[in-house]
Order: structure tokens, then sequence, then C-alpha cells
């Protein structure tokens, strides 16, 4: 059995890379420790552009039910900052309205779903939604980014048994 660090002793969580998935474990760390360290190797611009690390980046996304859920609640206000800023909203159940295809097959687009509110979907440009989780109006409380190469390293501390970490500069 390995050492663990005593939760006391963990007051920085490190999360490396600042696309969606990085962004939303930043925000959850944020709630678990007093600083939260966000490590990119892309610049991170103050507009909402595609960036190299993210190619799919240029493609239309969509926030599916379960993560508008997710969203809306660990980002309060910035579904509405969404839509205000142009992302388009689902939320009628209007089948007529969505059209959607899976392995070339296209989904009926007649009638509609029997609870609206069960599935609502917001499409939006990805480099739209990273931006607006980025976003200083966005209520959470924000990290501190690092350029990726020159601010850190990988480290091994075999004598607290740890299996690896990464090292600030």
């Amino acid at each position: 059995m390995t050492d663990m660090t005593k939760p006391e002793e963990r007051d920085t969580a490190v999360v490396l890379g600042a696309s969606i998935s990085g962004l939303l474990a930043a925000r959850v760390a944020a709630d678990h420790y007093s600083r939260v360290v966000l490590v990119e190797r892309d610049a991170l611009s103050d507009r909402p552009v595609t960036r190299r690390g993210v190619p799919q980046g240029g493609l239309p996304h969509i926030l599916a039910a379960r993560g508008t859920q997710i969203v809306g609640e660990l980002f309060p206000g910035l579904l509405r900052e969404l839509v205000a800023g142009g992302a388009r909203v689902w939320d009628d159940g209007d089948l007529s309205r969505l059209c959607v295809c899976f392995a070339g097959h296209q989904l009926l687009r007649s009638g509609t779903i029997p609870e609206p509110s069960s599935i609502v979907i917001h499409f939006a440009h990805r480099p739209f939604v990273e931006w607006n989780l980025r976003s200083p109006a966005c209520p959470a409380v924000w990290p501190r980014t690092f350029p990726w190469p020159s601010s850190f390293g990988g480290c091994a501390n075999c004598e607290c048994r740890h299996r690896g970490g990464i090292r600030l500069q």
C-alpha cells in the first residue's frame, strides 16, 4: 500500500488541458482544492477561436441533455450566456426542427417528444463554448493557466512512493 497524501496537504490540483473536459475538471477541482492550476499547450485567446490542439474545434458541437444539466449546475448562467451569444437551443420537442443521423441513418423528423424539457440540446461552435467556460463572467473560481512546455516537467518521487507527478517551475 502506498503512502497517501493527507487531505489537508493537498491544497493544489493540476489539470492538464483547457479543452471542455479540462475546464470542467478544473471547475470541479476548485470545490475541493484551494488552488487549481490549469496547464495548456495552446495559447488561449480572449475570443472564441479554433486552437491547434483541438482540430475538431471548427466543427459544430452540441451539449446534449445530461451535459447541459451538468454544465448548468457547475456554471450557473453559462447556458443563458451561450444563447445570448448566438447558440441555438432545441427545447420544444418538435422533431421536425431536429435532424440527427446515426451511422448514415436519419432519425424520424415528425411528431414531438412527450416531455420536451427532458431533452434540451444546445448547439454551438466548440471554441465558443470553451471561451464562455473560460470567461471571467462565468461565476466559477478560475484557475491560473500556465503555458505547456516551459512550465512543467515530469517527476517521480520513489522515496514517497508516488507513481509520478508534475513540477511547476
